[in-house]
Parts: structure tokens; C-alpha cells; sequence
């Protein structure tokens, strides 16, 4: 010991300043530790890279629970203050500074630089290591070999006082406190006795501190790392020319911790009285770090109402589409009727004196719950919350989210399929007994979970935002069209599109009337002549076990032989109620069909006071808006939505039920329409198939409250129409003071008005039946047609209980007649039949 002060006395000055010279390089060269942080998560998080950090959602140092992190992502790398990154082939990928890393090569980091790995954000930070702690770590090596050489110049076991202490490296500071021995003063050194160290140690300026087995270990890994960092070509320049830490320096790291406990239980099993307790001492108290586990922030509130809109919109357009299903009527459209009977007896007992009481007190609330019971689409808006619902429940148990949330990319954490589906049930049946807090799920535009995700343990996610805001904007219009485009598959069957000719008006030359008379109930006036004859044409149906009569007649050219047999299938139509409706059902028909949404709401304000005038020419605008509705509703089907949307909006829904609605005053199926001028009025003439005949509805658009009558030939067709031209739709003011018996017959049993000379009447009906079934008979002609005519006026005549009558005896003698085949009861001669040869 003298000998070492001695020597440290007369090399005090020399050996000072190299000392000092030697620690400028060790405070130049102080190894740094790596951090990588993560910042965009709930809480920031910082894990250390020592030597490595392997990050994953499966395996790793570092699990994130994230679905954009693969299970194995990548691994940081520290040597020699150079951090590096090699990416394992992730699914999402890691980026640096924005550049994506090519898997399975090594990438140089710097300080500061930005890190992506799947949608989680990353920055690299250097920590220098605190000088305090290495220099004690160094002075409490050199305190335990000292006493290791005390040791073995003495045989007897050392007390407790002198027992050494393990260096900062060979154990954690937060369990020096744990230990049951009392520690020396030798740990507590500042860094002044170091110094005072490296004066004993150092003879002269070129003595070097002796190597540790550990740091020559250290030294080779780094060279072997440096040699395999070298052949990849990624060494920087500037990391070459780095100046080399002190030999004697040995860094922190996990790796030496293992080596120093191999050491310790080495020495341990050869000094069991040494070293053996504090061994088994930090065996115990070493223990892994459990991370916890990092959720990505919940969906954002506004993603959450646009998913809702999109359910909505599905939800209705099913509505749409099976509202005419029997089951589905019965499955939704009841359900309101079955929890009225459930819940009326429960209300009736607990609730109802509780609502009395309270309306006493405050009577406006009656008043409210009046209004909201009489509301027209209450039921129905019952009957879709609980389709809504059933929507929702079923898209959760097949996808694991609903239908909308599926189309904007949300989905729930990582987790089982089935269990994943299961939370998602249970997660919306409790978002409907949350109904009424429902606002407080606003919170989630903090990334925040509702409260449903809370009790259901769920979370549900956006894992690629950017693509769910592209997502939004093309799903929301798309699921409008969707919607609006409903009807069209109404009842799940594609819509029947008609033909429409709307080029059937013709140009006749005008006919000139020799005795023009008049059908009050037809509407018709027509040109008596010799060779035209008008029969009463009555029409029985049966419906329910009544009978029931339409009137008409039927025109007969006696030149040519041809027919027309024209009837009233409805009378007065109301044209207002059927647009009332569809401006009602239709937001954009004050764009589309102006003068029809005027006309329905200026009828809105008809009162006593106030009587709305509608002139002609308003009139005829609205026959010409009526006119281009029919045609593209008939014309509408997947291919002429375009034209459609541009002629006619978007709602669909409106015109859809305005052709449903005029179908229901059809009383047959519709199979085509023509747009024609028939009498000189325009009009649209539809075309039916009953049977083995056709026929033809005719409908004019010239009022607005018409009348449809039905002929038996299509009269758009140029050649029929100038046979049967001396039929005509009189003027409005027109006055025509002739009659004919057949029309005043057929007025006065549909119109209920008096036949004046009723005998008169029936003789010449009688003798008009009688002559033109002669006529067919003498001709050759088909007497099917003259027979029909003749059986159903005697069934009429039946039916008013006038068997007594000349026109009922006369009717069925002629009937006979003309079975029989009887020439001589209408005084003709029978025709030649020319022998064939």
C-alpha cells in the first residue's frame, strides 16, 4: 500500500493530465440508449431497444394489440449508438421518413426520424446513459475483486461488513432495498474517488486499464455485428469514422446481465458463502415485464351516424321492396297490434294514473301525445324501428358488424369469430334499452368507446381511415340510389316496362254532321243515318253474387258491316286525389310538374270562402305534365333510369304508386298505351288482353275530371278511325237538340231519367233489332255478335222485372228467329249457295 502511494505521489502531475484528457473521451464517447415512441395511441408509449426490440400483435418484445401490426412486424436493432430496423415481411408495412422498408433488409435509423409501423406513428430518441451510474458501477467492480483477493489470503469465512456488494451492472438499484445486509460506503462513492482511481492505477501515461472478461465478449459481438453491417453496404461515412469507445468501458445491456449472472453462479457454486444469497436473492426477484396491451382509438361519431344512415336507407329500401309480402306484413306491420294488446293491460294498471296525474298538472302534454298518436305513419315508423333493428342483429351475426359499418370499412378488435359476433348481438340489443342516452355516444368523436362497447366489452374500430371517408362518400349516394330505386323491384320482382307510343295522333279530315245526336251518359254525340245504326249495349257482370251493369253502344255500318261497341267503365274520375298523392309523396314535382303541384295546392285552400278557378289553358298543361308522367312511368325500368332521373327526379317511389294508383281505375291489365287524338280530344288509349279478345280503354286527358270508356277496336289506328268518324266528344257549351231511342234507352237506365213515350221507345228498338238481324242473316253474315247483343238486353230486361214489355216479347221472338234460322219471320228470302262442281 505505501509503495502505491509512493508511486502515486511522484507521478501526481503527470498522470493528472492525461487523466483529465481521458475523460473528455469517455464523456465524448458515453453510450446512448435507444427509445422508440409511439405517438399516436391513447397513451404516448416508450419502449427501450437493449439490445433489441421485436414488435408485434402475437410475438415480440413489445405486443401491440392493433390490426395493422403484423403478428411478428419488424425488429429494432442497437449497436454501438447505431439503431437499425429489418421489417419481417408485415402485411401493412414499416415505413421511414415515408419510405417503405424492403422486408428482411437492415435500415440505418437516426435520431429523430419518423417511424410508421401499420397506421401506429414512431419516433426515434437517443438517451445518453447518466454518468454517475457508470462510474459506481466501475468502482464497485473494483471493490469486489479487492475483497475477492482478501479472501483468498484468508481461510476463515469474512462478516457481514466486509462481504463485498454487486456492481450496479450485476444487479437493479430498485432492489438494493430489498436485501438484508447493510451496505458498504464503497457503493456511495462520487465520481471524485473515481478519479482518485485512476491516479492509483495509472504508473504512467501509457498505462491502460485492463480489458474485463465481459468487455472482450462485448468487443467481439460488436465487431462480428460491424462486419455483417459492413457486407450488407449500410454502414455510413459518418458512423465509420466514429471514434472507438474506451476498452476499459462496458455498456449496459441485457446480454451482460446474463453473463454476469452465469459468472455469479459460477462463483457461486465455488463460494457458496459469498455469493449464494445474493444470487438467489435476484433469481427471485428477476421477473418479465408484462406490457399492456395498447387499443387503437374507437371509431369517430361521425363515422358512427354516416354507418346508421346507410343501415337506415337499407333498412328502408327493403321496407320498400317487401312491403307486399304477406309474411313480411305480417311479421312487421303486426308487431305494432301484438305489443298494443301486450302492453294496454300493463298501462292500464301502473302507468295510466301516473299520465292522469300528470296532465292535470300540465294539460299541454295531452295535447302532444293526441297529435303523435293520430299521426298518419306512426305505425309504420313502429313497424320499421323494429326492421331496423332485426337488420342490425343480423348483419352483426354475419359479419361481426351491421351492414352499413361493414360498407365503411369499421370492424371490431382482434379477437374470436364467434365471440366477436356474440358481443356484437348483445352490443345492439343494449344500444336499443340505451335508446335515450343514445346522445351521449357523441363522445366517441374522442376516440372514445360508447357505452354499449363498454358493457358488451367490445370495441369497434376504423383501421383504415382515409379509406372509410373515400368509403363514405361513394356508399351514402349509392345506398340513395338504392333507396329511391326500390320500387322499382317492389314485391322483389322487377318492374314490367309497357309499350308507349305517343305517336298515335292522326290527322282525319272533319266529318260533316247530317243529324247529329247526343249520349248524356256517354259523353259521345255521333250522326244518325240509314246505313248507321246505334243499339242499347249493356254490359253484366257478377261480383259477390250481385249483379252488376254497364252501359254503352254499339255502332253498326251497315255498308260495310263493320262494328263498335263502346261502353262506360267509370265515370267522373277524379284526376285531383291522384295527384294529391303523388305531389304529396314527391319533393321535386314543384320542379317537375309545375302546373300539376299548383293545381293540387291551390285545391288545398278550396273552402267555403275561397273557390279555386282553373282555366283552360291551365287544364291542358296539366293533361300535357300527365301525359309525359305516364310515359316514363311505363316506360321506366333499369335501362331508362337515367332518362328518367332526368326527366322526372329522383323519386321513383311517388311515380311508382301514381301508376299503381292508375291501374287500380283499369279495370283490366295494362299491355300497352298510345297517346292518340281519337274525336278529336286528346287522349291515352291502353290496350288489354281479356281472353281471346282485345280491348281498348280510352281515357282524355282534356279535363280533369274524365271518364273511361271502353271500345272494342283500337281507334288510333288511322283506318278504323275514319270508319267510325262520325263519333265525336262534344264542346263543353255545345248544345244538340236531337235523339235517338237507342241513346235515350241507355240514359235512361244508367242516368235514372224518365224515357219520355216509353212504348214509343221499346217499338222502335224492337223493330231496329229485328231489321239489323235480318240484315246480318240475308248478308251471310256472323249473327253471333247480333245475338249477343239481343240476350243481354233480355237478361237486363229480366233483371228489372219487365218480362211484360212489347221490346222484352219482341226481343226474344227475334232470339228464336235468328237460332232457327226463320227467313220468313223477317221476310226475306234466303240466300242462293251456289252448287260447287
Amino acid at each position: 500500500m505505501l509503495g502505491k502511494l509512493f508511486k502515486k505521489n511522484q507521478a501526481t502531475e503527470n498522470i493528472g493530465d492525461q487523466t483529465s484528457n481521458l475523460l473528455e473521451e469517455v464523456e465524448a464517447s458515453l453510450p446512448k440508449d435507444a427509445y422508440i415512441t409511439f405517438t399516436n395511441l391513447e397513451q404516448e408509449l416508450s419502449r427501450r431497444v437493449a439490445p433489441k426490440l421485436t414488435v408485434g400483435s402475437e410475438v415480440g418484445d413489445l405486443v401491440l394489440d392493433d390490426p395493422t401490426i403484423s403478428p411478428r412486424h419488424c425488429t429494432f436493432l442497437i449497436s454501438r449508438d447505431i439503431v437499425s430496423v429489418i421489417d419481417h415481411s408485415s402485411e401493412e408495412g414499416t415505413f421511414v421518413n415515408k419510405k417503405k422498408l424492403n422486408p428482411g433488409k437492415m435500415f440505418i435509423l437516426n435520431p429523430g426520424d419518423k417511424l410508421k409501423l401499420g397506421q401506429l406513428l414512431a419516433i426515434v430518441e437517443m438517451k445518453p446513459v447518466p454518468r454517475d451510474e457508470e462510474v459506481d458501477s466501475e468502482s464497485n467492480d473494483d471493490s469486489v475483486e479487492q475483497e475477492m483477493e482478501e479472501q483468498e489470503n484468508h481461510a476463515d469465512i469474512p462478516s457481514m461488513h466486509e462481504m463485498p456488494i454487486p456492481s450496479a451492472e450485476e444487479m437493479d438499484f430498485d432492489e438494493v432495498s430489498d436485501l438484508d445486509i447493510e451496505m458498504p460506503e464503497k457503493v456511495e462513492k462520487t465520481a471524485e474517488l473515481d478519479l482518485k482511481k485512476y491516479e492509483e492505477n495509472a504508473e504512467t501515461a501509457e498505462i491502460k486499464p485492463e480489458k474485463t472478461q465481459i468487455g472482450k465478449m462485448r468487443e467481439r459481438k460488436e465487431q462480428q455485428e460491424m462486419s455483417l453491417m459492413t457486407s450488407k453496404g449500410i454502414l455510413l461515412e459518418g458512423q465509420k469514422k466514429k471514434k472507438k469507445a474506451p476498452e476499459y468501458y462496458v455498456p449496459d445491456s441485457n446480454e451482460e446481465d446474463a453473463e454476469l449472472d452465469e459468472d455469479k453462479s459460477d462463483e457461486s457454486k465455488s463460494k457458496p458463502g459469498l455469493f449464494s444469497k445474493f444470487a438467489s436473492k435476484k433469481k427471485k426477484k428477476k421477473k418479465t415485464a408484462k406490457i399492456k396491451p395498447v387499443h387503437p382509438p374507437a371509431t369517430s361519431a361521425v363515422i358512427r351516424i354516416m354507418a346508421f344512415l346507410l343501415d337506415s336507407l337499407l333498412s328502408l329500401s327493403l321496407h320498400v321492396i317487401a312491403s307486399p309480402v304477406e309474411e313480411f306484413k305480417t311479421v312487421f306491420f303486426e308487431i305494432p297490434e301484438f305489443l298494443k294488446k301486450a302492453i294496454v293491460p300493463l298501462y292500464e294498471k301502473f302507468l295510466d294514473p301516473l299520465y292522469k296525474e300528470l296532465i292535470s298538472t300540465v294539460p299541454i302534454i295531452e295535447e302532444v301525445v293526441n297529435s303523435i298518436a293520430e299521426f298518419e305513419f306512426l305505425s309504420q315508423g313502429i313497424s320499421f324501428f323494429f326492421l331496423i333493428i332485426a337488420m342490425r342483429i343480423i348483419g352483426t351475426l354475419i359479419f361481426g358488424v351491421t351492414l352499413g359499418q361493414l360498407l365503411l370499412g369499421m370492424r371490431t378488435t382482434s379477437g374470436s369469430l364467434i365471440i366477436n359476433r356474440v358481443k356484437g348481438v348483445i352490443r345492439e340489443i343494449i344500444g336499443v334499452f340505451t335508446l335515450p342516452i343514445s346522445f351521449l355516444d357523441l363522445l366517441s368523436i374522442f376516440g372514445w368507446r360508447t357505452i354499449k362497447e363498454v358493457l358488451s366489452f367490445s370495441r369497434l374500430i376504423t383501421p383504415h381511415p382515409k379509406i372509410t371517408s373515400i368509403l363514405i362518400v361513394i356508399m351514402f349516394p349509392l345506398c340513395l340510389i338504392i333507396y329511391f330505386s326500390a320500387p322499382i323491384f317492389k314485391n322483389f320482382e322487377l318492374i314490367e316496362s309497357k309499350v308507349v307510343d305517343d305517336r298515335g295522333e292522326k290527322k282525319i279530315a272533319p266529318w260533316n254532321f247530317e243529324q247529329p245526336v247526343k249520349s248524356n251518359y256517354l259523353g259521345l254525340k255521333f250522326d244518325r243515318r240509314e246505313n248507321i245504326k246505334a243499339l242499347p249495349l249493356i254490359e253484366i257482370s257478377m261480383v259477390d253474387g250481385k249483379k252488376y251493369r254497364k252501359y254503352g253502344l254499339a255502332f253498326f255500318d251497315m255498308n260495310t258491316g263493320e262494328n263498335l261497341k263502346v261502353y262506360k267503365e267509370q265515370s267522373n274520375i277524379k284526376l285531383r286525389s291522384l295527384f294529391s298523392k303523388f305531389v304529396d309523396e314527391n319533393l321535386f314535382s314543384e320542379y317537375f310538374q309545375p302546373n300539376i303541384h299548383k293545381f293540387v295546392k291551390s285545391n288545398e285552400l278550396n273552402n267555403k270562402n275561397f273557390k279555386p278557378v282553373v282555366d283552360a289553358s291551365t287544364v291542358l298543361n296539366i293533361g300535357v305534365e300527365f301525359k309525359a308522367l305516364l310515359a316514363d312511368v311505363y316506360k321506366l325500368n333499369l335501362e331508362t333510369i337515367p332518362n328518367f332521373i332526368t326527366n322526372q327526379g329522383i323519386m321513383m317511389g311517388a311515380h311508382i304508386n301514381l301508376r299503381e294508383s292508375f291501374e287500380s281505375i283499369v279495370p283490366y291489365k295494362i299491355e300497352s298505351l298510345i297517346f292518340t287524338n281519337f274525336a278529336n280530344v286528346q287522349g291515352v288509349l291502353l290496350s288489354h288482353q281479356t281472353g281471346k279478345e282485345e280491348v281498348f280503354s280510352y281515357m282524355p286527358l282534356s279535363t280533369l275530371n274524365p271518364d273511361l270508356l271502353i271500345f272494342s277496336q283500337d281507334v288510333s289506328q288511322e283506318e278504323t278511325a275514319k270508319k267510325f268518324n262520325f263519333l265525336k266528344f262534344p264542346k263543353p257549351k255545345e248544345v244538340i237538340e236531337g235523339g235517338d231511342p237507342a241513346s235515350a234507352y241507355i240514359d235512361s237506365l244508367a242516368l235514372k231519367m224518365e224515357l219520355k213515350s216509353e212504348a214509343q221507345t221499346e217499338l222502335f228498338l224492337a223493330d231496329r233489332f229485328k231489321a239489323l238481324a235480318g240484315e246480318f242473316l240475308s248478308q251471310g253474315l256472323e249473327v253471333k255478335i247480333i245475338q249477343g247483343l239481343i240476350s243481354r238486353n233480355i237478361n237486363s230486361l229480366e233483371i228489372d222485372q219487365k218480362m211484360e214489355s212489347t221490346l222484352y216479347k219482341s226481343l226474344v221472338n227475334t232470339q228464336n228467329a235468328l237460332s232457327k234460322k226463320d227467313f220468313d219471320y223477317f221476310g226475306i228470302t234466303p240466300p242462293v249457295v251456289k252448287e260447287e262442281l
